[in-house]
């Protein structure tokens, strides 16, 4: 149920980003559409089964989770502000789907998250589909108490 809701949400979310077509845009028929193959594409927004955890840290509920993105490689929206930074991506996985894999942070009352690696910092969990799918299905009270506790980290 967790992953349909995921799947629906990511959908919803980058569906919205776009500008839907004017009048003007050519809309296929009936019998056209009979004719187009329908593309599988692995979804880029992801996270990896038995990774979401919680923490408290100083009175805040987060949410830690390992999680897969197909955000730019290159630039990377910084902090709220209208500039962009250049990022260090070289300690990061690209897999064979076009997903880059990072250790998230998902901050349940700020709604800001942090990709361990990237060098960004927090942001604005919008800024991301998997951290904003994320906060959405598990940072609710309920859905937070039920997350397993995350292990301290050792030096």
């Amino acid at each position: 149920m967790k992953a349909f809701a995921l799947a629906l949400l990511l959908g919803l979310h980058i569906q919205s980003a776009y500008a839907q077509p004017t009048g003007g845009m050519p809309k296929t028929t009936e019998e056209q559409e009979k004719r187009f193959v329908i593309l599988e594409v692995p979804a880029p927004y992801s996270y990896q089964e038995g990774t979401m955890q919680k923490m408290e840290v100083e009175g805040k509920r987060l949410i830690l989770f390992t999680g897969t993105t197909a955000m730019p490689p290159y630039f990377e929206y910084v902090k709220n502000s209208r500039s962009f930074e250049r990022a260090a991506w070289q300690k990061q996985l690209l897999l064979s789907k076009g997903r880059w894999v990072f250790k998230y942070q998902v901050d349940c009352e700020s709604r800001t998250f942090d990709r361990e690696g990237d060098l960004v910092g927090w942001r604005d969990i919008y800024l991301d589909p998997t951290s904003y799918a994320a906060h959405t299905l598990f940072c609710s009270e309920a859905d937070w108490a039920r997350l397993p506790q995350a292990k301290p980290s050792t030096p």
